[in-house]
């Protein structure tokens, strides 16, 4: 059973903030992640965890995904914990938004899905290693 979620009950909450260790380069449209029906994950320090894109605007809790685009693996700095819905930056830019997990490689990392509809890769988006990633609520007018 996939429960409601709602955003409200996070008043406040530091963002999860790492660095860029490994930039990806490719896209598939036949990825097949199974988003799991989390929306919410707790990421801690040292932990690597990988970003991914997807320009599919249906993405659901319990779903699956498809059109994706490779971002990068990103080691934790600092905890925190992100939710759906939260902004995913690399170096100051709004990559995309959370809106899933596919935990198909744990405990080695999480793929986070977050949604644009820009789906290139973090090459072809000029990202490079040590880029700083932030995890949280959206910033400004974003």
């Amino acid at each position: 059973m996939i429960l409601k979620f709602n955003r409200d009950i996070f008043y406040a909450k530091r963002d999860a903030e790492g660095e860029v260790i490994v930039v990806l380069d490719g896209k598939r449209d036949d990825r097949r992640l199974k988003i799991e029906t989390h929306y919410a994950r707790s990421l801690k320090k040292y932990d690597i965890h990988e970003v991914i894109v997807t320009d599919e605007s249906d993405v659901e809790l319990g779903g699956e995904v498809n059109k994706i685009g490779y971002i990068c693996f990103f080691e934790v700095s600092q905890g925190g914990h992100i939710i759906l819905g939260d902004g995913l930056y690399i170096a100051g830019d709004l990559i995309g938004r959370v809106v899933g997990f596919d935990d198909i490689h744990m405990p080695n990392h999480m793929n986070i899905i977050v949604q644009s509809q820009d789906r290139r890769s973090a090459k072809e988006r000029g990202i490079m290693l040590g880029d700083k990633v932030s995890i949280g609520f959206i910033r400004g007018n974003s």
